[in-house]
């Protein structure tokens, strides 16, 4: 009897000691959270709802499609990425929750196995029972009793976890219709050497409903003046469109597509 409980508890012990070990464990993606962004200087950014469920869907290119969900009006507000133990869904819907995120692109692709051996230590006692006889007033008389003696025993606890490369990529929504919508970036180095030159701005996304892209501006297409405004890189590009006067009704992009020069008239409704 004695020797099952002492196996009892020892299995509790046990239970206790990697039910510990879980609840401990952090939600990657909440740790190794980096924002892209504060999602408060986006006052467009139409945020998941508390009754809301997060959408998460799996990539195996996040350039690709990152550049869909741009398209379709939606902002990459931050990313999560580490290696450990596979974590689920729940982990990834705990933090698009927290950022107000309605899409989250994912991948999780497995690495190694990690071993490890960690002491467990145990307490234990062992108790030792003790009779015999004593002569006390010239009678003879018998004596019983225990003592208990306490220690501690080390038992190896050995694990093994597969391990992941996991990367997220979090969304929000833009309510807002965008002015000229386009998303431009400099020129590479490759590319200027291509093109023989040093001044444009590289047309990276055309965003549906927008005037860019009901008068055929073109993803890879490079934007090399504004009217009568020769773009010289992608942040004066930028400044440009936030600060024109939409009232003109149309504008000019000269771009250069396939080598060749083409003016494209933006018209604003």
């Amino acid at each position: 009897m004695c020797v099952l409980e002492g196996k009892m508890k020892k299995q509790i012990i046990i239970i206790a000691f990697f039910t510990l070990v879980c609840s401990c464990a952090l939600n990657g993606y909440q740790k190794f959270y980096k924002p892209y962004l504060d999602i408060k200087t986006l006052p467009d950014a139409v945020l998941l709802k508390p009754e809301q469920e997060p959408q998460i869907l799996g990539t195996d290119n996040f350039e690709r499609d990152k550049k869909i969900l741009r398209a379709k009006h939606y902002m990459p507000v931050g990313f999560s990425s580490f290696n450990g133990a596979y974590e689920g869904e729940h982990n990834i819907k705990n933090q698009a929750r927290d950022l107000g995120a309605t899409i989250v692109l994912i991948n999780a692709k497995y690495t190694h196995t990690l071993t490890t051996t960690s002491p467990l230590f145990l307490p234990t006692s062992t108790t030792t029972h003790h009779s015999g006889s004593v002569m006390s007033s010239g009678a003879l008389g018998t004596y019983q009793g225990t003592s208990t003696s306490y220690g501690t025993t080390v038992i190896p606890i050995t694990s093994q976890e597969m391990r992941y490369d996991q990367t997220a990529m979090f969304f929000v929504k833009l309510d807002e219709k965008p002015k000229f919508g386009v998303v431009s970036f400099d020129l590479s180095p490759e590319l200027k050497a291509k093109t023989e030159r040093n001044m444009g701005a590289l047309i990276y996304v055309v965003i549906e409903d927008s005037p860019a892209f009901y008068s055929n501006i073109l993803e890879g297409d490079i934007l090399i003046q504004i009217d009568d405004i020769v773009i010289i890189n992608a942040q004066q590009a930028r400044d440009v469109m936030v600060s024109y006067d939409t009232s003109k009704r149309k504008s000019v992009f000269k771009i250069i597509r396939n080598g060749k020069e083409h003016d494209i008239t933006l018209n604003f409704r």
